[in-house]
C-alpha cells in the first residue's frame, strides 16, 4: 500500500492528463448547450460570420465577448468543428485545473494537494465543465490564478488576471470584488482600510476600469449597460423576500451534488480545532461577498457553477484539516471521493435539468430520437435551449431547428417541451396538458412533443409519460417558490 500512494503522488500530473485526454474523448461530440448556446455559440458564429464582436440583436445577455473571439480564432486557425470547440473548452478546464494546483501548493503541502486534486476531479460540475464550451470555465480559471497571484504577492499579474476576469463573464466584477475583499481581510493588521486603500488602489482599480470600459463600449453599441431587455428576469428588482430567497439558493447550489458531506465534515472539524487560517478566510471571504451580490443582483439565475471555485477550495481545506485531525484520514477520503462520484448522476424529478452535473447529456439522445421521428414539413415551436437552429447547437448549417416561441402559444399548431426548460410558464404546462402528446426520454431528461387539437386528429399510440409523486410535488413547489 505504501507504494501505491508513492506512485499516485509521483505519477499524479500523468493520472490528470489521461482524465482529460479521456473527458475530450467523451464529450468531443456533445452540441452546444443551454448556456453554452447562449453566452457561447451564438456569439461566436455572429463574430465568424459577420465580424461584429457584439452578440446578435434579440439574444444579448451583456457577457463580454472575450471567451467567443477566443473560440473563433480557434476555428479559423483548425477549423470549426465541434471537436475543436472541445479542444479548446477542455483547454480552459486544464488550466482551472492547474491554477488550482499552483493555488494549493501555497496554502498546503503536495501530498493533501494531490488528495484534493483527485476530488477536483470527481466534482460533478467540473466535469461538466469539460463537456459545456462555456465562459464560465474561462472566468474560474481567472479565478484560481487570481488568488495564487494575490497570496503569492505578484502584484502586477494579479491585475492582469483580474481584468481579463472581468471582460470574460458578467460575474468576474462579483469575482473582483470579493477578492478585494479577501485581500483586506486576510492583511487587514498590516494594512488599515486607509494605507490598504492607498497601497492597493491600482491592483482593484485597473481591472475596473476594464470592466467599465466595456460596459461603455457595449452601450455604445446597444443603448444598454447591464440590464439586458432581452433577459426578462433580468430586468426585474429583488424585493427583500428574493434576497432572502436568493441567500437560499446560494446555500443549496454550494452544498448540492455531494457537497453537502465535505461541507459537513470541515465544519465538524474546524469547530473542534478552532483553527482559522488564512486559507480559511480567502474562501468564506470570498464566498460570502460573492453571495451577497449575487443575492441582491440575480433572481432566478444563481447556477450552480457560480460556486465551482468555491466548492474545490473547500476540498482543498477539508482534505488538510482531515489530514491534520483525523486518524482514520483515508476512510473520510474515500467517503467524500464516493460522495461526489454519486453526485454526478443525481437530479430531482420534477426541477429543471441545468449544467451542474451529467444527468443533462442524456437530452442529445433524446432530442435526436425526436429529430428522427418527426415530420420535416410541420413548424414546431419551443423554448431554450431547444428552440435554437442547428448552426448554433451543432454548427451544422441545415435548418432542421424548433422555431422560437414569441408570445402566446393558443395558436401554435405543435409544441416541445422538456425538463431541460426553463421558460414555460406553469399556464403554458397546464394548457399543453390538454394537447395530444408524446414523450421521448434517456436517463433523466424528457422531451414532450405536443400538437394542437385544432389543427390535429390523436396520432395513434402517442402517450405522454406519467409524473411521479415526487416529481408533481417538486413542480408544485418550484412555482411556488418564484
Amino acid at each position: 500500500m505504501p507504494k501505491v500512494k508513492k506512485l499516485f503522488h509521483k505519477y499524479f500530473p500523468f493520472i490528470a492528463a489521461i482524465y482529460f485526454a479521456v473527458a475530450l474523448f467523451v464529450f468531443k461530440d456533445d452540441y452546444f448547450f443551454g448556456d453554452a448556446i447562449t453566452s457561447t455559440s451564438r456569439l461566436a458564429n455572429f463574430i465568424y460570420q459577420q465580424g461584429i464582436y457584439f452578440y446578435p440583436q434579440g439574444y444579448d445577455p451583456g457577457h463580454p465577448p472575450t471567451y467567443s473571439i477566443l473560440l473563433v480564432f480557434c476555428w479559423k486557425i483548425f477549423g470549426k468543428t465541434l471537436f475543436v470547440s472541445h479542444v479548446y473548452g477542455v483547454f480552459w478546464c486544464v488550466m482551472m485545473f492547474w491554477g488550482f494546483r499552483k493555488l494549493s501548493l501555497q496554502l498546503v503541502n503536495l501530498k493533501v494537494v494531490n488528495y484534493a486534486s483527485l476530488l477536483f476531479l470527481a466534482h460533478p460540475t467540473f466535469i461538466s465543465q469539460n463537456a459545456m464550451m462555456l465562459n464560465t470555465a474561462m472566468l474560474t480559471t481567472c479565478f484560481f490564478w487570481a488568488l495564487y497571484f494575490l497570496v503569492s504577492k505578484q502584484n502586477v499579474m494579479l491585475t492582469f488576471i483580474l481584468s481579463v476576469m472581468v471582460i470574460s463573464h458578467l460575474q468576474g466584477a462579483f469575482f473582483l470584488a470579493s477578492i478585494a475583499g479577501a485581500d483586506f481581510i486576510m492583511n487587514r493588521k498590516e494594512y488599515p482600510i486607509w494605507v490598504f486603500i492607498r497601497t492597493k488602489f491600482l491592483i482593484y482599480a485597473i481591472p475596473f476600469v476594464a470592466f467599465c470600459v466595456w460596459l461603455w463600449l457595449h452601450y455604445l453599441h446597444t443603448g444598454w449597460w447591464l440590464i439586458s431587455p432581452d433577459f426578462g428576469d433580468a430586468t426585474e428588482r429583488n424585493t427583500a423576500i428574493q434576497i432572502l430567497k436568493g441567500f437560499a439558493y446560494c446555500a443549496w447550489r454550494f452544498a448540492d451534488y455531494g457537497m453537502i458531506l465535505p461541507i459537513a465534515i470541515y465544519l465538524i472539524l474546524k469547530f473542534k480545532s478552532k483553527n482559522f487560517s488564512a486559507p480559511d478566510t480567502l474562501l468564506w471571504t470570498t464566498l460570502a461577498v460573492t453571495s451577497i451580490i449575487m443575492s441582491f443582483i440575480l433572481k432566478n439565475t444563481i447556477a450552480h457553477r457560480y460556486f465551482l471555485g468555491f466548492e474545490l477550495l473547500l476540498l482543498l481545506l477539508t482534505v488538510k484539516e482531515i489530514q491534520q485531525n483525523v486518524f482514520y484520514a483515508k476512510t473520510y477520503f474515500v467517503i467524500i471521493f464516493f460522495a461526489l462520484v454519486v453526485g454526478n448522476f443525481l437530479y430531482y424529478p420534477g426541477k429543471t435539468i441545468a449544467d451542474a452535473n451529467m444527468m443533462y447529456r442524456g437530452y442529445f439522445k433524446a432530442i435526436d430520437e425526436v429529430y428522427s421521428s418527426i415530420r420535416p414539413n410541420q413548424d414546431f415551436y419551443s423554448k431554450a435551449p431547444i428552440a435554437n437552429p442547428h448552426q448554433c447547437a451543432t454548427l451544422q448549417t441545415e435548418d432542421t431547428y424548433f422555431k422560437r416561441i414569441d408570445g402566446a402559444i393558443d395558436n401554435l399548431p405543435a409544441i416541445v417541451s422538456s425538463n431541460v426548460c426553463a421558460e414555460f410558464t406553469s399556464e403554458e404546462l397546464n394548457l399543453l396538458s390538454h394537447w395530444y402528446g408524446k414523450s421521448y426520454e434517456h436517463g433523466a431528461v424528457f422531451i414532450n412533443v405536443y400538437l394542437n387539437p385544432r389543427f390535429y386528429d390523436k396520432p395513434e399510440g402517442w402517450k405522454l409519460r406519467e409524473p411521479g409523486i415526487f416529481e408533481s410535488w417538486m413542480i408544485h413547489m418550484k412555482h411556488q417558490l418564484k
